[in-house]
């Protein structure tokens, strides 16, 4: 669901953290789950249920369903207290103040315990073999670090509407060629959604507060290990007017959206996303001949999208001369 712009001050965020080091001290230590589930919702009333059954429905039983909600102002307390009542899979966590997007998903990565990870979202639906079928690939394949399905798009009424192709090269043995396939903008971010191996997850930036920050998630993913990708339909993602991409269409509105703090600042989203590529690559475990390899993608990269990148500075003077030119007309 969208979320509203919440205030994420740096206090906030010094808040978050906090927060984040008593909920790690709630988690179990040891002897936990194979599989962690973080769902991180507001205001997910109208699909939170059918989310919740079709993730407590998996065949595949040794997991903890992490819920932190963001400070719903609907039902979605009362839904989730109720699931958190009746199994024991389910953990809820209720933040003080609204984290933004990221800094829940950030929030309830956090907390995951178990060996392996994956985000949920409180309007999609997973077929019951969903992770069994992707356990098993990951448990048979230790080089593997995301698994996941051919996926569905449906509507509101889960009626389907269109079944998302495979468009990227991410099973390549080459860590090279996965980098230059997942920078491309040209995919719909299907092994996000995945069953990801939470130790190559964590040495990631994971989610950062900045627009396609899952796009260069997968990206540095892609650095460690080759993904997999099962032929059959076992993830249905929900499209619906509420999405955050049709609230907020513009990059630069949803960086506003995402990090708040810089609503009355430049923003600058497709120079973040470049500067974090190549930070991706200078942390990556590849050789330095594989890192060169890389940087020389990522120029090419800017000459593709050297209009995107000009943009920035548009959308910037926008922002610094519209308010002028408005004073101006109003005398």
């Amino acid at each position: 669901m969208t979320e509203p712009a919440a205030s994420v001050s740096n206090d906030a965020l010094g808040v978050m953290a906090n927060t984040v080091d008593i909920e790690r001290e709630k988690a179990p230590q040891s002897g936990g789950p194979r599989v962690s589930i973080g769902l991180p919702v507001y205001n997910g009333e109208p699909y939170l249920v059918e989310a919740l059954d079709s993730i407590l429905g998996q065949t595949f039983s040794d997991f903890e369903l992490i819920i932190c909600d963001n400070g719903s102002t609907d039902r979605t307390e009362e839904i989730c207290r109720s699931y958190e009542a009746r199994d024991p899979r389910v953990r809820y966590s209720r933040n003080p103040s609204n984290l933004g997007v990221f800094g829940n998903h950030a929030k309830v990565f956090s907390m995951a315990t178990g060996e392996y990870y994956f985000w949920a979202a409180d309007d999609d639906i997973r077929a019951p073999e969903f992770l069994e079928k992707t356990v098993a690939v990951l448990d048979a394949e230790p080089d593997v670090v995301i698994c996941y399905s051919k996926i569905e798009v449906i509507d509101e009424k889960g009626s389907r509407v269109d079944a998302v192709e495979q468009r990227v090269d991410c099973e390549n043995e080459d860590p090279v060629e996965r980098f230059r396939s997942l920078i491309r903008m040209d995919y719909r971010l299907e092994p996000i959604m995945g069953l990801h191996r939470t130790d190559p997850l964590r040495a990631t930036g994971a989610h950062g507060l900045y627009p396609d920050s899952d796009r260069v998630l997968l990206a540095e993913m892609g650095l460690r290990g080759p993904f997999r990708r099962l032929p059959e339909v076992l993830f249905k993602r929900r499209d619906h007017a509420a999405r955050s991409i049709r609230s907020f269409p513009s990059r630069h509105e949803r960086a506003m959206w995402i990090d708040p703090t810089r609503s009355r600042r430049l923003s600058f989203p497709y120079h973040r996303q470049l500067v974090e590529y190549l930070r991706s690559i200078s942390k990556a475990p590849i050789t330095l001949g594989q890192k060169a390899a890389c940087c020389g993608i990522m120029f090419g990269w800017c000459i593709q999208h050297r209009k995107l990148l000009w943009s920035d500075y548009e959308w910037s003077l926008r922002a610094v001369l519209g308010p002028a030119f408005r004073r101006l007309r109003s005398r």
